[in-house]
């Protein structure tokens, strides 16, 4: 069989899909249809692949968290768009977390997509940043995975959470103050503390998820540290 050339592929139920229809008016490209993410990984065919748009009101959290890993690894460079009618924060926050890379929420105009399109292929246009490995956990940015090399689990991690993660592993045993992890994470942009402690949550949770020896110390009075579990605190 010839390669087949596919562009954008919408992960959706019917092929008469407003979605579907709107993607390619916006793209001017074809869009192949599959009715979810198992028979996306089960097709034959060598796909070229820029996008693909996952309906997340139709594949649900748990086939997300079951699969997006394998697309992820097919299709390393093909950014993974969820859409979706949920606004809720958590919501959105959870998407991140199993691997998506954006979100447009419906409904959703062809002058939205576009722009986030051209946004997401200029990433990938760019250099691909290389994984840090420090101790038992590679951490790559451009999956967003954070990986245990003794037993191969990945967990997927926000923007910013990976950022933060990468920043703690560049300076392994070493303090960093509160002040100077919201600057390197957010910029100038003014962040609580309960911000800050909720993506320290998350990063710590997928640490513990996937085993790692590695653990992220509050240091009172000087900021935070990411170390070496001592035996006693082995799970």
């Amino acid at each position: 069989m010839g390669q087949e050339e596919v562009t954008c592929i919408v992960v959706l139920d019917k092929d008469t899909s407003p979605s579907r229809r709107l993607i390619e008016s916006s793209t001017h490209l074809s869009a192949k249809i599959f009715p979810n993410i198992a028979e996306l990984l089960g097709a034959s065919g060598d796909y070229k692949i820029v996008a693909i748009f996952i309906d997340t009101d139709h594949i649900g959290q748990d086939s997300l968290a079951e699969y997006l890993h394998l697309v992820k690894e097919k299709w390393p460079t093909s950014p993974l768009i969820a859409l979706t009618g949920d606004r809720t924060v958590d919501s959105i926050l959870e998407l991140f977390r199993v691997g998506m890379d954006e979100f447009l929420l419906k409904p959703f105009n062809n002058e939205e997509l576009a722009i986030r399109m051209q946004v997401k292929q200029a990433q990938i246009g760019k250099e691909r940043e290389r994984a840090v490995t420090v101790a038992d956990v590679s951490v790559d940015p451009n999956t967003r995975s954070i990986k245990n090399l003794a037993n191969n689990k990945v967990k997927y991690l926000s923007p910013i959470e990976v950022n933060l993660l990468s920043i703690l592993l560049s300076l392994m045993g070493q303090s960093i103050s509160r002040e100077m992890v919201k600057r390197k994470c957010w910029g100038t942009t003014n962040v609580s503390d309960n911000a800050l402690n909720r993506k320290l949550f998350e990063v710590r949770r997928a640490l513990s998820q996937i085993g790692s020896d590695l653990t992220i110390k509050t240091l009172y009075g000087s900021g935070y540290a990411i170390q070496k579990k001592k035996p006693f605190e082995e799970q």
